[in-house]
């Protein structure tokens, strides 16, 4: 469709729509003003044949006045006035069609009695019908009774004529209306299933909602026990660095003499930590002797006592003599089994006899050192 003619469509619905709310009256409405243009033109060109003709008769004017009724009824129809327009535009006919049949008596008059019947279908209801075949056929008795049928025996064909036309219209109103029911039904259940559709949404979103909400919250429940965690284990980490500390201390007792006494079950990661402890305290207090006790540790084996020789070859790197005091028959017969020889390093039963042993070293060289200063 061009672009020229969507302005004249537009004016079109915009003229043929009635302002009205009511889908119903808007139908009926919407044909009362179709019918309305319809017949005005009709009867506009009926009209203007006549004159053109010069055959301006009594039905010319009926014409002409119907013209201008049926104006009326589409200018009703348009502004809401829609039921008395309906009502108006279906009985007119009738007013111009007893004229004529009084004033000129006509066979072909009976035709005329379809046109009411057939506007009734178009813009009333089917039981709203009923009173224009009624009149129908009132009229075609009283033409029967002025013997305006034409031949003796046409009273059955005329009756048949009248009554088909009427049936036939109720029957098209009806079918109208009954399918406009089941539109409506259908529109009524389709709305019903979207606002069921809308509901279900609506409560859908709100459930995914606070499902997103509580997740959201689990969520940082979850990221703060897990801050928490981290914090717990660095605290753990800390603790243990301490423990391991204070598991192994080492103390001064003497001038050039150190103590380190080790306690519990010992592993890699703490032996190390213990040797480098040695040799920071070694270096800091000068230590020229430094007792290592094992008393308190249960089991010595291979990688222990390679850790333990390793610290004494460091140690004396230094000039720390290491002296390794408080080892157990089992154990020494343990370190034997396993062919662990601590080489050069001082070893001594107890620790008392391991601090005698330091102190009186150190006496010895402690005045040789003093007169070498």
């Amino acid at each position: 469709m061009s672009t020229k003619n969507r302005p004249i469509i537009s004016w079109l619905q915009q003229v043929t729509t009635p302002d009205t709310s009511d889908d119903n009256l808007r139908r009926q409405g919407f044909l009362v003003v179709i019918v309305s243009l319809a017949i005005t033109l009709l009867a506009l060109l009926l009209g203007l044949r006549s004159i053109i003709a010069g055959d301006f008769t009594i039905t010319t004017a009926i014409i002409f006045g119907g013209m201008l009724i049926y104006i009326a009824c589409g200018v009703m129809a348009r502004y809401g006035i829609i039921r008395p327009a309906a009502y108006l535009i279906t009985w007119t006919p009738w007013l111009g069609i007893i004229i004529i049949i009084v004033t000129t008596p006509n066979p072909t008059a009976i035709f005329f009695l379809s046109i009411p019947v057939l506007l009734a279908s178009i813009v009333l209801s089917s039981l709203q019908t009923l009173p224009v075949t009624v009149l129908g056929l009132l009229i075609t008795l009283f033409m029967i009774s002025r013997d305006v049928v034409v031949e003796d025996g046409n009273f059955a064909s005329a009756i048949f004529f009248v009554v088909t036309i009427s049936a036939l219209a109720y029957l098209g109103a009806w079918s109208v209306e009954r399918a406009l029911q089941i539109a409506r039904e259908a529109s009524q259940a389709l709305q019903g299933a979207n606002q069921a559709l809308h509901d279900a949404n609506s409560d859908l979103e709100n459930r995914v909602a606070q499902r997103t909400g509580d997740l959201q919250q689990a969520l940082q429940s979850l990221l703060k026990r897990e801050t928490e965690l981290h914090q717990t284990l660095a605290d753990l980490r800390s603790s243990q660095e301490t423990i391991r500390e204070l598991s192994a201390p080492i103390l001064p007792i003497s001038a050039g003499v150190l103590v380190a006494p080790l306690i519990g079950a010992l592993d890699s990661s703490r032996m190390m930590v213990f040797m480098s402890n040695l040799l920071r305290a070694a270096e800091h207090e000068g230590a020229r002797y430094l007792i290592i006790d094992v008393t308190g540790i249960p089991v010595i084996d291979t990688q222990v006592a390679q850790v333990l020789i390793q610290a004494a070859q460091a140690l004396k790197l230094i000039g720390t003599q290491v002296i390794i005091t408080g080892i157990r028959p089992e154990v020494a017969q343990t370190l034997v089994g396993l062919g662990v020889n601590l080489g050069e390093i001082i070893t001594r039963g107890t620790l008392q006899s391991g601090i005698t042993e330091a102190v009186n070293r150190w006496h010895v060289i402690a005045p040789t050192s003093q007169a070498l200063t």
